[in-house]
């Protein structure tokens, strides 16, 4: 109960943040599409199954020796790559569900085996995946956080992998498909929006108590 009250506070202090971040980010709008940008500053990740990682190799091989040939060491940021999971999958056992299945436990087990060395930063973003997902339909709150505190809980070293994470709350909410939320319909925008919340004050908590 204390830490679920403690979430409630750092989401209603986190959302005062955001609108603070939101209006400053307005604020810089207008020059920032008028100035002409540098491309070379661009870093470019991959999103997919593992069959992309050997083209990723290629791909980063190629373009260092771009960055090296003007003087640059390689392009900057790190290697990104990118998957969508089930919300729920830290919930489920070890090595459950079918490996052809993206999106299940054990199709992100392997994947995430099958990166390491290739990517060092990966994109997770949750979604509803239809015969992965335990629950039916739009998860509550409370119901996601406990699942997103799941995935923060766990130690996916067991796979190989030690790269770090960067998530997406949950996938174009507002896009009621099996290629979009995952779902026949659309999340409503203040469901959207607490999962947004929760899930940035859940990785951010669990963050600074590393």
């Amino acid at each position: 109960m204390k830490k679920t009250a403690s979430y409630s506070l750092f989401h209603r202090a986190l959302t005062l943040l955001t609108m603070a971040a939101i209006a400053a980010i307005f604020s810089l709008t207008a020059p920032g599409q008028t100035t002409l940008q540098n491309a070379q500053n661009l870093n470019i990740g991959f999103n997919g199954p593992d069959a992309q990682f050997p083209y990723m190799d290629l791909f980063y091989s190629a373009t260092n020796a771009y960055y090296q040939s003007i003087g640059r060491v390689s392009m900057p940021g790190n290697r990104h790559c990118h998957a969508y999971l089930s919300y729920d999958i830290a919930q489920q056992p070890v090595g459950s569900g079918p490996l052809t299945k993206e999106g299940s436990r054990a199709w992100f087990e392997d994947w995430l085996n099958h990166a390491q060395a290739h990517c060092d930063q990966a994109l997770i973003t949750f979604k509803y995946i239809d015969g992965i997902t335990v629950n039916p339909g739009i998860p509550s709150v409370a119901a996601y956080e406990t699942a997103i505190v799941a995935f923060l809980n766990t130690s996916w070293a067991y796979t190989g992998w030690t790269g770090r994470f960067d998530y997406t709350a949950w996938n174009e909410p507002n896009n009621g498909t099996p290629t979009g939320d995952g779902l026949t319909v659309a999340l409503y925008p203040q469901r959207a929006a607490d999962f947004i919340l929760c899930c940035a004050s859940t990785a951010y908590l669990r963050r600074t108590a590393q």
